[in-house]
């Protein structure tokens, strides 16, 4: 009798099998319910499969018959260890503390029975064993209590998985099929136990269990269970060939093998072996590629349809129709229910939502910095699934996972992808579930990821574009409203030009109107009163309005008649300036201070100019007064020290915005209406001020006036 056999090998590959996953998961998490009790149950399993494996090819009989009670008392406690771990499963066990109980005395009694020849009557040579148990009525008691507690356990999965969500249901479905598998398997070996003559060949399943389970508790999102089961039934079928037809050549060949190569004859079927075990993997690839084309031809085509979509934003400048071009591609090739876009807005310091697709009316706005969430995918840079993150958060209560699961479940988000641009989190794209319960796979998971990539990249393109397109609007808008201020100040130049000539030719006519007026005062004096006062009236107009022209003369002189440099006293230049407004300002109810301690401020440089800046400053604040109010006061202040002199013109207007102050000496800025202002008043002001080696400077506040300060050197003595 050969001891290596099929059924043999089975037994210790399940055995191996059951060892490795169980340690494997109990490494992963520890601490978690779940790995823990597959640990349990894939020990005593693990334990059941190499006792049979041992009996199987031991010659000695006491060694069998020790190795029966250690099969049976795994056996034993197998039902009570897959109850467990299905209400770990289900996050039920302080539910169902009372059925875990039962199970246990179960366990406990039969335990306490195992050494009675009414369980186990011998251990004997059957079939292509060299021993196997012979049982007795009381084990088929047990056999009863093995197949009604797992099948409560697994009606429970199945009965649950309708109330969990997708990612959970395709776990249960896992742990459902790999059950199956391993209770057929191992439920197979008990009719030769029996006596039936029943060989365990379904045994080959139960290698396939503990390998379903451990996928099912660690990486159970990333397959569909129709792939997963074609990928086992291909698995198993080819490596039934590649073992099983060598054992049928050994065992029905043999006698024929010994004649035709004598005492080699073992050579043919190792060699056989060798050559299936070749080229085994081979055909188990090129087969399940020919089956997952079939079975995931839907997918792969949207897939495609993806890829494609990711190429083809990159070339859409318009930031609207981007965003439109790709939820439109989301929704026809994907069927979410929901999606939303969210990406980083540096002002706010926050992500923003850009768009979406049937998106919840209470869907967040946004996504602050420092959310918990935005950490966690910045360190992780791998998408996010809902239901991973809810079982992880069963699993480890009290850990980040639970305010993560939150912040996905306040963002509707059944998947997050992220997208990063040089190592920087751009993106954000939000999925819902997929219609008709279709759940995500690794491969959607890449395509995702290729897919936000691109997004970003396209969305940066489109901020970039659109940027550079307003930028050139501006630009456009700026010179042409320069090229409007440039014919106006043309047309000012002109009249500057013309005011000189204008003044001259009113002075003589004023002069005469004077002198005339004059005369008759002096020699009339048998005039009425009131001649004598329409006479007096004439001659203060006419004085005054000689003096307005003078000022007017002095003003519009040329600058080549001006550039004369000599000391004067500031205080006389503003005392000009403010008469010369004086009239103007009292038609607007504005009223000037002037304060100034003493009575010579001396200054090297141009008279004409200086009282340009001061003329400017003045007309200024009489502006921003009468933006806001009917009427107000403008103070002027002169001060000085043994290097400077300094002057501060205060208003009570409406104030100059933070975010445009540094930009008022700009030429052509200006904060007035259209047609009211050139802005280049300042810019002029401070070109003179420079050029008299000073400074001018503007402190303001909204709503509470401003302050202009010019510092020039004091003339030496």
């Amino acid at each position: 009798m050969n001891a290596i056999n099929y059924f043999s090998i089975s037994f210790l590959l399940g055995a191996l099998a059951c060892y490795v996953s169980g340690v494997w998961v109990l490494f992963k998490n520890s601490r978690s319910s779940v790995n823990k009790s597959w640990f349990l149950l894939s020990l005593t399993a693990g334990t059941w499969s190499v006792s049979h494996f041992i009996m199987a090819v031991t010659p000695d009989y006491n060694l069998a018959w020790r190795f029966a009670y250690i099969l049976y008392a795994s056996a034993i406690l197998i039902p009570v260890c897959y109850l467990y771990f299905v209400f770990a499963l289900l996050n039920a066990v302080s539910g169902h503390k009372k059925h875990l109980l039962l199970a246990l005395i179960g366990s406990v009694i039969f335990l306490s029975l195992l050494s009675s020849h009414w369980f186990i009557k011998d251990v004997t040579a059957k079939a292509m064993f060299r021993f196997y148990d012979d049982l007795g009525p009381l084990a088929a008691l047990f056999v009863a209590y093995f197949a009604v507690v797992p099948t409560y356990g697994l009606l429970l999965l199945l009965r649950s998985a309708g109330t969990k969500g997708k990612e959970k249901f395709l776990q249960i479905q896992y742990v459902a099929i790999a059950s199956l598998f391993g209770f057929i398997g191992g439920g197979s070996t008990f009719g030769l136990a029996f006596n039936i003559p029943l060989l365990p060949y379904p045994i080959i399943l139960f290698v396939f269990y503990p390998l379903l389970i451990t996928f099912a508790i660690l990486r159970y999102r990333l397959m569909a269970i129709n792939a997963v089961i074609t990928r086992t039934g291909i698995f198993t079928a080819v490596y039934a060939i590649v073992l099983g037809v060598p054992l049928v050549l050994v065992t029905i060949g043999k006698n024929w093998l010994m004649h035709l190569l004598g005492p080699n004859w073992w050579l043919a079927p190792l060699t056989l072996l060798m050559f299936l075990a070749t080229i085994g993997p081979f055909v188990y690839i090129n087969l399940q590629k020919r089956a997952e084309a079939i079975l995931l031809r839907k997918q792969r085509a949207y897939r495609e349809t993806l890829r494609s979509a990711a190429a083809e934003m990159t070339r859409i400048r318009n930031l609207e129709q981007l965003t439109e071009f790709i939820f439109e591609t989301i929704a026809e090739t994907i069927h979410v229910s929901h999606a939303a876009l969210y990406t980083w807005d540096t002002p706010k310091n926050s992500f923003i939502l850009l768009a979406g697709h049937h998106m919840y009316a209470d869907q967040p706005p946004e996504i602050a910095q420092t959310n918990p969430l935005i950490t966690f995918i910045e360190n992780l840079k791998e998408p996010l699934i809902r239901e991973e993150i809810n079982r992880k958060a069963e699993e480890n209560p009290g850990t980040p996972f639970n305010d993560i699961a939150q912040e996905m479940q306040a963002l509707k988000a059944t998947l997050i992808v992220p997208s990063f641009l040089e190592n920087r989190l751009a993106n954000l794209l939000i999925l819902g579930d997929k219609a008709g319960g279709d759940t995500y796979q690794p491969d959607d998971l890449a395509v995702f990821s290729v897919l936000a990539n691109q997004i970003s990249l396209a969305i940066e393109n489109a901020a970039l574009y659109q940027n550079m397109e307003n930028q050139v609007k501006q630009r456009t808008q700026q010179l042409m409203d320069v090229q409007k201020q440039l014919v106006q100040a043309e047309k000012l130049a002109t009249i500057g030009t013309l005011a000189g000539g204008v003044a001259h030719e009113i002075n003589n006519p004023l002069t005469a109107i004077l002198t005339n007026a004059q005369m008759l005062l002096a020699v009339c004096e048998n005039l009425d009163a009131d001649t004598k006062e329409s006479l007096e009236i004439i001659e203060e107009a006419t004085k005054r309005c000689k003096i307005i022209v003078q000022k007017l003369m002095t003003y519009s002189k040329k600058p080549l008649e001006t550039t004369m440099v000599y000391d004067f006293n500031l205080l006389d230049v503003i005392t000009t300036a403010v008469s010369f407004l004086k009239f103007q300002f009292e038609q607007d109810n504005v009223k000037t201070v002037l304060n100034a301690p003493d009575k010579n401020y001396p200054i090297r440089g141009n008279h004409n100019e200086m009282e340009q800046v001061i003329t400017n400053v003045l007309l200024n604040a009489r502006d921003a007064i009468k933006q806001i109010r009917p009427d107000g006061t403008i103070e002027i202040e002169l001060s000085q020290d043994q290097n400077w002199v300094n002057v501060s013109i205060k208003d009570e207007g409406g104030g100059i915005p933070q975010e445009i102050i540094g930009r008022i000496f700009d030429p052509f800025f200006t904060t007035k209406e259209v047609g009211k202002g050139l802005g280049l008043g300042l810019s002029i002001c401070q070109s003179i001020i420079d050029k008299h080696h000073g400074m001018i400077r503007v402190k303001s506040k909204t709503g509470k006036g401003t302050i202009v300060t010019i510092d020039i050197p004091r003339a030496k003595k």
